[in-house]
């Protein structure tokens, strides 16, 4: 039997994971459940510098991705993927991060994830070498 505390810590990353889902699949500020899930996606330079239709196919990827890993997603937060995409001839591993902050200065880590008005998402797209 689960402990009271124990099921809303289950019920607080189900949401979490939930709202993470849906900003990752917008790739942008999004309206979630009536609330506003604010944040915004960013890429390092070397994803950036990819050629368009391989971009593309990255960032499909992100937004369809469903293959969360327990080593890769301890908590189930869904704020973390790693996955491969074809560059020319080559396999290369890439990396979408979700990191929660306060505001969209991005200073200092919000307080209370889960809640929509006191978090700014920000995801950032890498290739794995990167991180």
């Amino acid at each position: 039997m689960q402990t009271p505390s124990a099921a809303a810590e289950i019920s607080t990353m189900g949401t979490l994971a939930r709202q993470n889902d849906a900003f990752r699949q917008a790739l942008m500020t999004i309206n979630f459940e009536g609330q506003m899930l604010r944040g915004r996606v960013g890429m390092s330079t070397e994803v950036a510098n990819l050629d368009h239709e391989v971009l593309l196919g990255v960032l499909k990827k992100v937004r369809e991705f469903e293959n969360f890993a327990a080593g890769d997603d301890p908590y189930g937060e869904h704020d973390f993927l790693a996955f491969s995409h074809p560059v020319g001839d080559e396999e290369q591993r890439f990396i979408f991060k979700i990191d929660y902050y306060s505001d969209s200065a991005m200073e200092f880590g919000s307080d209370d994830p889960v809640d929509p008005s006191v978090t700014y998402r920000t995801g950032t797209l890498l290739l794995a070498s990167e991180y």
